[in-house]
């Protein structure tokens, strides 16, 4: 199924131009419908994540739990409990950041 928001589209269409299967992960995920899209609590990223790195999730991060570790999160959309909460402990990595510095991270799917 195609997406619909003109942003996702751009952002689907950039990360194909990469052929490592991290980036076919991202397309996979990105590109499935929006109510399969994963929706991950801050509890989650924080119980996974490991000091200092950069957690990934294709879908929306919510507020729920607290970060207790150093963490860089990129995804797709934040709640604003969420965007708050991370800022405070860690930090929001933006896609062109992941795209243009070849970031990997871990990807929560």
């Amino acid at each position: 199924m195609a997406a619909t928001d003109k942003n996702l589209r751009e952002l689907i269409k950039k990360l194909k131009k990469h052929k490592e299967k991290f980036y076919k992960v991202l397309v996979r995920s990105l590109s499935s419908a929006r109510r399969k899209r994963v929706a991950v609590n801050l509890t989650k990223i924080d119980k996974i994540g490991k000091d200092g790195e950069v957690i990934i999730v294709p879908g929306k991060v919510l507020g729920n739990g607290r970060l207790t570790k150093n963490l860089s999160v990129c995804a797709w959309s934040f709640s604003k409990a969420a965007e708050k909460k991370i800022k405070e402990s860690g930090k929001i990595v933006s896609w062109n950041e992941i795209i243009e510095k070849k970031i990997k991270g871990r990807i929560v799917v």
